[in-house]
């Protein structure tokens, strides 16, 4: 669970984070990279004393600027602690090691971010996005962070095992993957004690309840034993994420979510693309063609399919993030068609879909289908197409109330008011500007491409 400074410290004592545990959480991790160091308070104060150890070997200027660039962007992010610890480790490993010559501070810390970011669990960006932080170029950051992680490798591998190690129990999987990896356990031992009755299973699950128990990898077979691998992967970060995939390829080259992994950590998008699309292939190849038949609305609630849908799901917003709009309709329609509750959401991809391809009927037939009052998707898609299908329209005031109650912070944002902030929040509470910061995350452009739109709130949220 990530926490950041100024929220609420987990311990329960009501206190922010950055004047309770946090710095002592910091410690612990600076403890196992840097045993001599003390801790002492939050960031930044903290990590000017620990600046005195870790910078006793950057006596080039330029080691220093890239370290103080980053640690600027830190600050302005209100990161942890604990992210510019590693990095600063990170960043003295690598000079001791390569002593490289710093022709572009900007590219090197941007580099020095990107790594430090598939190391731990932090706020994650692109190096798109870390490119405009840091006023470098993509292409920069992918070279250098990928010769930095070469350098740095044995030390990587030491520290995702230490940072492991030491990670405390509120990390958690996600809740959707937590529970689905318990059904998963609990299928293979109703099959390993042929429960085919109704009496038998309750017998069972009941059992289940009170003594909880899982079958040894022994007793599994390959495929099993690469799927056990992959839930395990799921809520884990960095490099050793990537090596779990591998592991359950090893073992099952037909493993569908091991696929999932490797598209979601690769930065190369065309290998991204090939990854959901084997994946997607793979997985409808493994599965009953029954599922497949017609009517059959209900896949999401058999396990075995959620690999594959998953990856179908991933491939459609690829092929929408490069501009392949009929390839990720078709995906999207065909996921809707097999899983008619829409468990993974896909209705907003497609409703964005069908709004940057102007078919506004069928973006209202996905409002419609899905009605949801008090989304933040719901109530801004609708006010958004009602201008689409009929302009200033009577109707268009009463949307914009409707959305401005459900989440006021997206059209303060929208019209400049606000300044959105480059980070995208890793939680938020309903009607929140974190909320309204995901939201745009997702649909900005389709906002900026109604500049006429944009006025009309302006002028009509300034009255």
């Amino acid at each position: 669970m990530k926490i950041r400074r100024n929220e609420v410290c987990h311990c329960g004592s009501g206190k922010k984070y950055k004047k309770c545990c946090g710095p002592k959480e910091a410690s612990n991790v600076l403890t196992l990279i840097a045993p001599s160091t003390n801790q002492k308070g939050p960031f930044p104060t903290a990590i000017e004393e620990d600046s005195l150890f870790l910078a006793t070997t950057i006596s080039d200027d330029t080691y220093e600027q890239v370290l103080n660039m980053f640690e600027h962007i830190l600050a302005e992010l209100d990161e942890s602690p604990l992210t510019y610890l590693v990095g600063m480790y990170l960043w003295e490993m690598y000079i001791q090691k390569k002593q490289p010559v710093i022709k572009k501070i900007e590219g090197y810390a941007a580099s020095l971010h990107y790594i430090t970011i598939l190391s731990i669990p932090c706020i994650s960006f692109t190096q798109k996005e870390l490119a405009k932080m840091y006023h470098t170029t993509p292409s920069f950051i992918s070279s250098t962070s990928s010769q930095m992680r070469m350098v740095l490798r044995e030390d990587l591998a030491s520290l995702q095992e230490l940072l492991q190690e030491e990670e405390p129990e509120e990390s958690i999987p996600p809740i959707r993957m937590a529970g689905e990896k318990h059904m998963w356990e609990l299928t293979q031992l109703l099959q390993e004690n042929n429960c085919n009755t109704e009496e038998e299973i309750i017998s069972f699950v009941t059992q289940q309840l009170e003594e909880p128990s899982i079958l040894p990898t022994s007793m599994l077979s390959k495929q099993q034993q690469a799927q056990r691998l992959i839930y395990d992967a799921f809520p884990i970060y960095g490099e050793q994420r990537i090596q779990i995939a591998q592991q359950a390829l090893q073992l099952d080259p037909y493993c569908v979510d091991a696929y999932n992994i490797l598209g979601e950590t690769e930065h190369d998008c065309a290998q991204r693309g090939e990854y959901f699309k084997k994946g997607m292939d793979i997985g409808k190849e493994k599965l009953d063609p029954s599922y497949f038949q017609k009517g059959t609305d209900e896949m999401w609630n058999v396990l075995e399919t959620r690999p594959f849908m998953r990856a179908k799901y991933n491939y459609a917003r690829w092929a929408y993030e490069h501009g392949q709009l009929a390839m990720a309709i078709e995906q999207c329609k065909e996921l809707l068609q097999m899983d008619a509750e829409d468990h993974q959401e896909v209705r907003y991809l497609l409703y964005t879909l069908y709004i940057e391809t102007s078919q506004y009927k069928q973006a209202k037939r996905v409002l419609q289908t899905y009605p949801e009052e008090y989304s933040i998707h719901y109530v801004y898609s609708q006010l958004l197409l009602e201008y689409l299908m009929h302009g200033i329209s009577p109707s268009l005031y009463r949307f914009l109330e409707q959305a401005m109650a459900v989440n006021p912070y997206v059209v303060s944002y929208l019209i400049g008011v606000t300044n959105r902030p480059v980070a995208t929040p890793s939680f938020y509470q309903i009607g929140s500007r974190e909320e309204a910061i995901c939201y745009l995350d997702q649909n900005e452009e389709v906002w900026d491409k109604q500049p006429h739109l944009l006025q009309w709130l302006q002028t009509t949220t300034n009255r």
